[in-house]
């Protein structure tokens, strides 16, 4: 169980840059969509997701999505940012 503990815990996901996640020497990072990327009602990323997204993608992050929804909610708003 100890693998869903979470490594560290921000107010808010801006809080993880590029920067902040190579100087703890991650090179990916797990991301809950529903509550913590967005509102359970938002089908898609944000403007701001789409950002961060870019940036992560842009520095070699990989990002990653989970969510205890169903598969077509994760792969509806993976859709637009192409990660996994």
């Amino acid at each position: 169980m100890k693998l869903f503990i979470p490594d560290d815990y921000q107010p808010d996901i801006s809080c993880y840059t590029p920067e902040y996640l190579r100087s703890r020497g991650k090179r990916a990072i797990l991301c809950d969509i529903d509550n913590t990327l967005v509102t359970y009602d938002d089908p898609e990323p944000t403007e701001k997701i789409l950002l961060w997204t870019a940036a992560m993608r842009e520095a070699g992050i990989t990002v990653g999505f989970v969510s205890n929804n169903t598969p077509e909610r994760v792969n509806r708003f993976n859709a637009s940012l192409g990660f996994f």
